[in-house]
């Protein structure tokens, strides 16, 4: 008569292997869905600074006319991505000349290399975080 099944020395052999696998791919995930956030969060200061440029285009200045130095009252963006879990919050402020406006990080994303994204009217691309870089919160 054959027996069937595995040792317990087997089966500890695979969950070791297993930890180790999951020990190297739950932090290479969270990484991913953190510069997938990065991403969005660029992107939505992008579409943005394009509003603000067709605001401006439309009125002459960056502000609200009818409330100088007061950023546009229909500015829609308050968060990233635009609907669902926000990963970073949106906020914009404006002169008759300037403007700058911030994505600031939330959630899942406070810990994050890259805590605030900021874009102006120049085009001038800036963060301020941890270990962050340009080439990590704006190049990729």
């Amino acid at each position: 008569m054959r027996v069937r099944g595995f040792s317990l020395m087997e089966v500890l052999a695979a969950m070791a292997i297993l930890a180790v696998l999951t020990a190297i791919a739950i932090p290479s995930y969270t990484a991913y869905i953190a510069r997938g956030n990065r991403a969005v969060g660029r992107a939505v200061l992008l579409e943005a600074q394009n509003w603000m440029e067709r605001w401006r285009t439309e009125r002459g200045r960056y502000d609200d006319p009818a409330n100088a130095n007061n950023p546009p009252p229909t500015f829609p963006w308050t968060q990233a991505p635009r609907t669902g879990t926000a990963a970073y919050t949106v906020a914009v402020a404006a002169t008759a000349a300037t403007y700058s406006i911030t994505a600031t990080a939330t959630g899942s994303m406070t810990g994050d290399p890259c805590t605030t994204l900021t874009i102006d009217q120049t085009g001038l691309r800036t963060f301020t975080g941890g270990s962050g870089s340009q080439e990590i919160c704006w190049g990729r």
